[in-house]
């Protein structure tokens, strides 16, 4: 748990330099390694700042949920909480990286909303079977 933490916050600042350097980035990615491919990098800067801060939101909801489980509250509503607002931000990625991708015929943006998408059903199942698991734990501890 602590390690996932730890990570979390290496990826959060990660993200933040990513902020600064993502124009650069996008120019070498166009022009060095696509050297004469058509285009340019707009399509990834718009959907990289779009999605900066649903990546920022599901990083926070990550850490809570983790500091959550380290303080051994596993089975708590707040944990389904924060686990939707985890499917959620991937929700919000699937769609701003498939609008752009579409808009700006982008296929790799498409690729990324596809994974988004993927990830974001998949945090809903868990959160379901949490939610039933916290369910059962509350009528558990009303029976004597």
């Amino acid at each position: 748990v602590v390690i996932t933490i730890v990570l979390c916050g290496l990826l959060a600042a990660a993200l933040l330099v990513m902020i600064a350097v993502m124009p650069a980035i996008a120019d070498w990615y166009y022009f060095g390694v696509r050297q004469g491919a058509s285009g340019d990098g707009k399509p990834l800067l718009i959907a990289f700042y779009l999605c900066v801060a649903g990546g920022f939101f599901a990083l926070y909801n990550l850490v809570r949920l983790m500091y959550n489980i380290h303080k051994e509250q596993v089975f708590v509503l707040r944990n389904v909480t924060h686990l939707r607002y985890l499917a959620w931000s991937c929700a919000y990625v699937a769609l701003v990286t498939l609008i752009v991708g579409v808009v700006m015929d982008y296929i790799p943006l498409l690729i990324i909303s596809f994974v988004a998408l993927f990830f974001c059903l998949i945090l809903r199942v868990i959160r379901h079977i949490l939610a039933a698991a916290v369910e059962i734990k509350n009528e558990n501890e009303l029976t004597i």
